[in-house]
C-alpha cells in the first residue's frame, strides 16, 4: 500500500511540474538589509523590555527604538525606489 502511494504521489508530481512548471520564488523587500534587521530587533527587545516592566524610562526608550527603526527601513525603501524610478527613466532615454 506505501510503495502504490508513493509511486502514485510521483507520478502526480512529476506530470504537474511538466504541465504547470515552476515559478521562481520573487522576493518582496529588495531594500531589506542586515542595517533593518539590526534596527528592528533592537526595537523588539525594547519592546519586551517595556512590556516586562512598564516604566517611564523603558516606554521612552522603546518609543526611541520604534522611531529610529521606522526612520532607518523607510529611508532604505525610500532610496530603493528613487533609485528603480531612476534606472527606469534612464532605459527609456537611451531607448
Amino acid at each position: 500500500m506505501n510503495h502504490e502511494w508513493k509511486n502514485i504521489k510521483s507520478t502526480i508530481l512529476e506530470s504537474a511540474e511538466e504541465i504547470i512548471k515552476t515559478r521562481e520564488k520573487h522576493i518582496g523587500n529588495e531594500w531589506w538589509d542586515e542595517e533593518c534587521k539590526e534596527a528592528i530587533s533592537k526595537k523588539n527587545i525594547a519592546r519586551k523590555k517595556c512590556l516586562q516592566k512598564r516604566t517611564r524610562a523603558n516606554q521612552e526608550q522603546y518609543t526611541q527604538a520604534r522611531k529610529e527603526a521606522n526612520k532607518i527601513c523607510k529611508e532604505k525603501k525610500k532610496q530603493w525606489l528613487n533609485n528603480g524610478i531612476k534606472t527606469n527613466r534612464r532605459s527609456t532615454y537611451t531607448k
